[in-house]
């Protein structure tokens, strides 16, 4: 296999060849489309989790988004505001402070509460793509169901979910570098703006 392309639809299509390909050749691979390191080992996506002095989770918004002209990035200074908080945004000890917070939250008898309207949301996913006779399980089910789940748990009618649906599927997924999911986070930023505050 040739260098890989981190960018390419074809990894996108079905990117473990590639995986297993840099488990076995490069573990600790340099993305230039990524512009970042992907580990492909668990031994060592352990130790860096376990890390917080030398891989810090705190600033990587701001670092991505350093590389645009600032009259872009004043445009998108709630993605911003909102990407610098949070639990995948922190080391501890903030970061255990929130995960506890959070695990008080969903506790077993809570999470088992939810059980038969997760899976009504699951039935009403699945009976979606019957007619199509196939489905792709990242796109049609995996990034749709979290955001119907969270949805009911934050009471969001089912009619604005659905406004965050492309936008959720857009940053979740990276992109070359140069273009690295700008219009994405343009299309989040503006649906943030269009929710009141405290919504």
């Amino acid at each position: 296999m040739c260098e890989p392309d981190l960018g390419s639809e074809s990894f996108y299509s079905d990117p473990y060849p590639v995986y297993q390909y840099l488990r076995e050749n490069d573990p600790v691979h340099w993305s230039p489309e990524w512009g970042g390191w992907l580990l492909t080992r668990y031994k060592d996506v352990s130790a860096m989790l376990r890390d917080a002095q030398r891989f810090s989770n705190v600033g990587r918004m701001s670092k991505f988004l350093g590389q645009l002209p600032e009259e872009v990035r004043k445009d998108l200074r709630p993605f911003e505001d909102h990407f610098q908080q949070g639990l995948i945004n922190s080391d501890p000890p903030n970061h255990t402070r929130i995960r506890g917070l959070l695990t008080k939250a969903f506790t077993p008898r809570l999470i088992e509460a939810q059980r038969s309207r997760v899976q009504t949301l699951v039935d009403s996913l699945l009976d979606s793509v019957k007619e199509k006779g196939g489905m792709d399980v990242i796109s049609d089910f995996a990034f749709l169901l979290p955001t119907a789940v969270i949805g009911e748990i934050l009471g969001i009618p089912p009619q604005d979910r659905e406004r965050f649906k492309p936008r959720h599927l857009r940053l979740s997924r990276p992109r070359a570098k140069k273009s690295v999911g700008i219009e994405g986070v343009f299309s989040w930023t503006h649906s943030a703006k269009a929710f009141p505050s405290g919504t």
